[in-house]
């Protein structure tokens, strides 16, 4: 699994060009493990505190934009066409 969260990390890196990626591994309350993968990026306010103590605006994508970024997250993960079931 670590190698995917690696992976997952270096293709965040090509599109956002982050300054750091915070590593969250989770699965406390019931019997799982997930990861959150958080892109900090240069206008990030605080990037060295844990991301949700930092008050930020939400700023939703529109849809053309979101499927543009799914798309180049895949393109870097080799996921073209890839349907994950969550309908991105």
């Amino acid at each position: 699994m670590i190698d995917e969260v690696s992976a997952t990390a270096v293709a965040l890196t090509q599109v956002f060009h982050p300054i750091k990626i915070n590593y969250e591994l989770l699965g406390n309350q019931v019997p799982h493990i997930h990861w959150h993968l958080i892109p900090r990026l240069p206008e990030d306010p605080s990037p060295r505190d844990a991301v949700w103590t930092v008050k930020h605006e939400r700023r939703p994508l529109a849809p053309a934009d979101l499927e543009e970024r799914v798309a180049l997250i895949r393109s870097r993960l080799s996921l073209k066409g890839h349907d994950d079931g969550h309908g991105a």
